[in-house]
């Protein structure tokens, strides 16, 4: 349930920071990639496979706040509580 969760979260991460800048997927990817300091391709393994760990998604929480989307860390990488409720 956790990494279905994970890949509904980082869905929504992009369709809401797509909402907010403007910009296209691969531009929003770059600054990801930038933020996480991960390669392009790790950062797009995201959309299948969930967040990486929680630096990642306490890094990705930080851009989207620079950009005026408030989002969560457990949105990207649900907790046990998240997922049982």
């Amino acid at each position: 349930m956790s990494h279905e969760l994970s890949q509904y979260g980082y869905d929504s991460y992009l369709r809401h920071m797509k909402a907010r800048t403007s910009l296209k997927t691969d531009d929003i990817v770059r600054m990801m990639v930038k933020a996480a300091g991960l390669t392009a391709i790790q950062v797009r393994k995201w959309k299948k496979d969930g967040i990486a760990n929680k630096a990642c998604a306490k890094a990705q929480c930080k851009l989207a706040e620079r950009q005026g989307v408030c989002f969560g860390v457990h949105m990207l990488l649900p907790t046990k509580a998240v997922c049982q409720q």
